[in-house]
């Protein structure tokens, strides 16, 4: 029995949304059927799926479970646990938080969705449902601390249907990545439904290497203590490695990460007493910016066009580093290496032999393992080694840019695991690989459009595409945001195979393509549709999706300084509820100033 479960709670309602897959129904219960769900789960275990469940939802269901007999007023009690679990134990008498804190895991099988698309850096369910195009899109009508009537009840209970279908919906979506988690867990006898990739590679990893998560020393330290020696011939790049090797140290720093909503170990370089983020290699040909974040040519502010180039990208490139130059977590010392490489060459043998889903999901272990380096709770956790593998993944394609001068291929493009030739570079891929043990992957490109390493046009000789960055990527995923997908397209049209930007815009019929999500951050006090900041206007929920019309008006936010406009809202149009067809006054026009705008500034 597979349900999908949410909750929400105000002061004088509580209400679980029940929706059975099998049955395809959907029950909206209250309170008073609390003894009714504690029979069904007790004794027939329904597998719970929700999005951010193990977080809030299930924590709430079993303190319902636990204290629904003995509480006199079990409503009021759910809220404060929710306003709990939401904004901190701040006011709360110190049993109430050691009461609450019991309910913390819940004690059935289950899965978050949220987990499974990245945990603490998933956006909310509602920033999903726009990003995957899902018909409607509602914010809690109305605020949580309000005392409902019967008829604001109602209005409740059709927005929690709203998003237990929008959940199931997302289910549907991660279905590979949940055969994924499934056929990893058979092989490895592991329980990885609710796990987010890093999740499953520490999980994988940590039962199979023995050894405990070390303490980290924080001190600064030379590169060369965890730096292979490479050797260059092009003089600037000698004279830069040289340099990197014998004088600078790195330094670590321990902050919070605001997108990441965790403490990491930021690293910096040293040298003397200057500290810094990056080093510019400028007298080389493009400039390249070194940092610990990875490798980037410097581009000038006009974006550079042509035909005829070869995209040259390193096949896996950071599980070979780390098998290359033996980098290991210091906790678990070199048998790290050798079950490493054993998960390496299992993933090569299922993608030989066809076993797809298997080889998908060793990949991200694979590729994981990195992110978990610098993860500070992880049994994985070692600074040092993370550095190491970005250092000696940027010296690397440092080598294969002083292998293309050698041989009088010129460099267009550098970026973190490739870079972007305007000859074929054949004679320098052979050097490099002999010399790493690692493979380059080469396709032709018959034209480009580069302005910067992180926003480029690629179209191959085989008719396929590479569109990178904010200012070009128009296709939505459940990690990236992309309003007026429109406008990127038509400029990528217009760039690639010179289609004028009107008739890539006014022949496009889905309306998806047209709208932008606008979210209200923790600093924003209110938001309106409006025609100036004086005006009154009208009050927008905390998300809204639109597209832009005929009209003048605008979106405005409030934060403490004041009222300011949206960019790119003139005319705005609420769509939380997708229309059926394109609208008739949907503006063409704004939708082509905008995409011109974009090429102006190429």
């Amino acid at each position: 029995m597979k349900v999908i479960l949410d909750i929400e709670i105000y002061p004088n309602f509580f209400l679980l949304g029940w929706y059975d897959m099998t049955k395809k129904r959907y029950w909206p219960l209250t309170e008073k059927r609390l003894k009714v769900v504690d029979k069904i789960i007790r004794e027939q275990r329904p597998y719970i799926i929700s999005f951010n469940g193990q977080h809030f939802d299930l924590r709430l269901l079993k303190y319902a479970l636990h204290r629904y007999e003995d509480s006199k007023n079990i409503v009021k009690e759910l809220k404060v646990f929710a306003d709990y679990i939401i904004n901190g134990p701040a006011g709360l008498h110190p049993k109430a938080v050691e009461l609450f804190e019991e309910f913390k895991w819940w004690d059935y099988p289950n899965l978050d969705l949220k987990n499974v698309l990245g945990g603490r850096t998933c956006p909310s369910l509602k920033k999903l449902s726009c990003r995957l195009h899902l018909k409607e899109v509602e914010s809690l009508p109305i605020p949580p601390d309000t005392i409902l009537t019967d008829a604001q009840k109602q209005k409740i209970i059709t927005y929690n249907k709203t998003d237990i279908s929008n959940t199931l919906r997302l289910f549907h979506h991660c279905r590979p990545q949940l055969e994924m988690r499934l056929e990893l867990g058979k092989i490895y006898n592991m329980d990885l439904r609710s796990l987010s990739d890093a999740q499953i590679a520490e999980k994988i990893l940590g039962s199979l290497v023995p050894g405990e998560r070390r303490a980290f020393n924080d001190q600064p330290r030379p590169l060369k203590d965890f730096l292979h020696k490479f050797t260059y011939q092009t003089p600037q790049l000698r004279i830069f490695f040289d340099r990197l090797y014998y004088n600078i140290g790195c330094r670590f720093k321990k902050t919070y990460h605001p997108i990441k909503k965790k403490q990491v170990y930021q690293k910096f370089f040293e040298e003397g007493e200057e500290v810094f983020s990056n080093i510019k290699i400028a007298d080389i040909e493009p400039p390249v910016d070194f940092k610990f974040g990875g490798l980037h040519s410097v581009h000038g502010r006009r974006a550079v066009s042509g035909t005829q180039a070869y995209d040259v990208d390193v096949a896996s490139f950071y599980p070979h580093l780390i098998m290359r130059f033996n980098i290991f977590p210091e906790g678990l010392g070199e048998r790290f290496l050798e079950v490493y490489k054993g998960l390496l060459d299992r993933r090569l043998d299922a993608k030989k032999n066809g076993r797809k889903t298997e080889a998908d999901g060793l990949k991200i272990v694979l590729n994981s393992t990195f992110g978990k380096f610098n993860e500070v709770y992880s049994k994985l956790f070692d600074p040092i080694s993370g550095a190491s593998v970005c250092l000696h993944g940027e010296c690397a394609l440092l080598r294969l840019m002083d292998l293309c001068y050698q041989h009088h291929i010129g460099v267009l493009l550098v970026n973190t695991d490739g870079l972007v030739t305007d000859k074929d570079p054949a004679p320098a891929v052979k050097a490099w690989e002999a010399e790493f043990n690692m493979t380059l992957e080469v396709k032709e490109i018959e034209k480009y459009l580069i302005a910067d390493s992180n926003n480029h046009v690629l179209l191959y000789k085989d008719g396929s595409q590479k569109v990178k960055g904010v200012k070009f990527a128009y296709e939505q995923t459940t990690s990236k945001q992309t309003n007026f997908a429109i406008t990127r397209r038509a400029a990528v049209e217009y760039l690639l195979y010179s289609t004028p930007v009107p008739t890539t815009i006014k022949s496009c019929r889905d309306i998806h393509e047209f709208t932008a999500a606008y979210s209200k951050g923790p600093t924003i006090l209110a938001v309106k549709r409006a025609y100036t900041p004086d005006d009154p206007g009208q009050p927008m929920p905390d998300l809204v999706r639109y597209y832009l019309g005929t009209g003048q008006h605008h979106l405005y936010r409030q934060n403490a300084k004041g009222w300011t406009r949206c960019a790119d809202s003139e005319g705005f149009v609420v769509c939380n509820e997708i229309p059926v067809e394109l609208p008739q006054h949907l503006d063409y026009d704004k939708y082509i100033a905008m995409t011109n705008k974009l090429l102006e500034k190429l």
